[in-house]
């Protein structure tokens, strides 16, 4: 399992603003995209199965990395 905290400035550990919901909304746009994730509204988080494969994991990057870029665009 891996997760991920999601600050508006990573330097500064600054937050998103209260009800950006940044968390939520990229976890959404994934499962739009075709990857379920767990998520909150300042963090996502995926578990994939123990007998996953690399070109599996770059996948699901894959998703996660577009996923992000598209939410951040609305931003």
């Amino acid at each position: 399992m891996i997760g991920v905290e999601l600050v508006e400035d990573p330097a500064a550990k600054k937050p998103f603003a209260p009800g950006v919901n940044v968390g939520v909304r990229i976890g959404k746009q994934a499962l739009r995209n075709g990857l379920l994730l767990r998520f909150d509204p300042h963090w996502v988080a995926f578990g994939p199965p123990l007998v996953v494969t690399e070109s599996e994991i770059d996948q699901m990057v894959g998703i996660l990395e577009l996923s992000i870029r598209e939410v951040l665009r609305e931003l």
